[in-house]
């Protein structure tokens, strides 16, 4: 059988979920709005350290280190509880007006967090060749940056090594069940 041929091109679905202590996520959440021309999956170029001896000008040792990887996107349209769960904070929901005992309604609030406590979840982006790349643990890097217009959530997720030692930090997957 051909092994089905790959351009994981373009985003179909972006989804997030908690990271669980084992395993994948089995329930996830869609992103429903992901700004156009802003979803990317890089990896920094690998970078060698040479140690050269004085001597002769010759490098007798070199180290090598793995670049880093990062899944971008930006949010073009969210509600505040998805601000939350990217940036941290506290997020407070609408209420509605009461008469016993009174007390007026209140919109919808997030107030950002004093502290930089970093922000784990798993994520799983489908292209639109069906290739699947799943990330169970990444550190979420969320600022409020510029969509055109608009104040957009601009994220960038570390992939890190998971807790769980049986799955390794990114999961490729081509889509293709037909084996």
């Amino acid at each position: 059988m051909a092994k089905k041929q790959i351009t994981a091109v373009g985003l179909a679905k972006l989804e997030y979920a908690a990271v669980p202590a084992s395993g994948l996520p089995s329930a996830w959440t869609e992103i429903p709005v992901v700004h156009e021309d802003t979803f990317s999956y890089e990896q920094a170029e690998d970078t060698a350290d040479d140690y050269i001896n004085e001597i002769d000008g010759e490098v007798y040792e070199s180290t090598l280190k793995k670049g880093t990887k990062s899944l971008n996107f930006s949010i073009g349209k969210y509600d505040l509880e998805l601000k939350s769960v990217f940036m941290g904070g506290t997020y407070t929901a609408a209420t509605a007006a009461t008469t016993e005992p009174v007390a007026p309604a209140a919109p919808a609030k997030w107030v950002p967090a004093d502290d930089l406590s970093p922000i784990y979840k798993a994520f799983r982006a489908t292209t639109l060749d069906g290739v699947t790349i799943t990330i169970p643990k990444g550190k979420v890097s969320a600022v409020q940056g510029k969509n055109k217009k608009a104040i957009g959530l601009t994220i960038k997720v570390t992939p890190m090594k998971p807790d769980d030692t049986s799955l390794k930090a990114e999961i490729w997957e081509d889509g293709d069940v037909s084996a």
